[in-house]
Parts: structure tokens; sequence; C-alpha cells
């Protein structure tokens, strides 16, 4: 057996085991917390975590807001409904945080943040929303940004101009 056929059976047994891991880490299966409330939901978004070492895409996000987290699905190929899960951050955090154990256990990422972290400012096509994540070994001086058609709860829930 040639090296190049060996290197691409690691390869693609590699992703298989990342993805039976990471099977249940998709919004359907993602619990709410007790008494949360959903109070907003915008499909089609584009989100891109900004910062060192490179930048991000996930494109096709779902981006739902509760009364006590922020939760960032991303579409996957293929599939009609399944949206795999990218963040889930709690705000209003006194004590922001990244929880890195989390993050790998779970398969996206998981923090908390202040709502001085979280930067608001009206755009001519809707609402640009920028969420600083705290300062971690996987996650230094990144951001996550995303621009929403209808950002009216936001502004109701973080009351901030940016």
């Amino acid at each position: 057996m040639s090296i190049e056929i060996i290197i691409l059976c690691v390869f693609f047994l590699t992703l298989a085991g990342i993805a039976l891991f990471y099977r249940k880490s998709t919004l359907d299966k993602l619990a709410p917390l007790p008494g949360e409330t959903v109070l907003w939901e915008e499909s089609g978004v584009d989100v891109t975590q900004v910062g060192a070492p490179r930048t991000a895409f996930f494109h096709s996000c779902v981006v739902r807001l509760t009364d006590r987290r922020v939760i960032i699905a991303q579409k996957v190929p293929l599939t009609r409904k399944t949206h795999y899960l990218r963040a889930v951050i709690e705000h209003s955090s006194a004590n922001p945080d990244t929880d890195l154990g989390s993050t790998l256990r779970r398969g996206y990422l998981t923090f908390s943040v202040g709502e001085n972290e979280i930067e608001l400012s009206p755009t001519g096509s809707g609402l640009t929303v920028k969420i600083y994540i705290p300062h971690s070994t996987l996650t230094r001086h990144q951001r996550l940004e995303f621009t929403l058609r209808h950002g009216d709860e936001y502004y109701r829930l973080f009351g901030n101009d940016g």
C-alpha cells in the first residue's frame, strides 16, 4: 500500500471520528437553561470570528437571542435542517471567561461576557453586533461579528449605542 493511500485513510478516519464525537453539538439538541426565554431569532446570518491567528467565516447561521444567551449555529451543507453550534455565549456575566475545557469537549465556543463586551452599531442594512471573546489560549484578541436585519431586541436587552 502506498503512503498516499495510508495518509488519505488516516485523514478520513480522523474526520469520521471528529464527526462522531461532536454529533450532538447541534442547535436542536441544545437544552434551554431553566427559565430561559427565547427573545428573538434570525436565520441566514453570516458570522465572522475576527482576530489572531486567522479569521473564520460561518455562512448561513441562525443567531438566537435569549434572556441569558446568544447562540450561533451554522447550517451544514447537504442537510436540510441541521445547524451545528459554533458559539454559545452567556451575556450579563459578572465574570467574563472562556471555558476552554467545555469548548474542546462540546466542539463549539463556550464563553461568558459582560454587557460591556457586546458592542452594537447601526448600519445601513441593520445592526452590526460585535462580541469580544475573553482572552484564553485559543481565543487571543478575537471577537465575533455579524450584521442583523432587525436588532431591536439587542437594543432593548443591552441598551448601548456602540
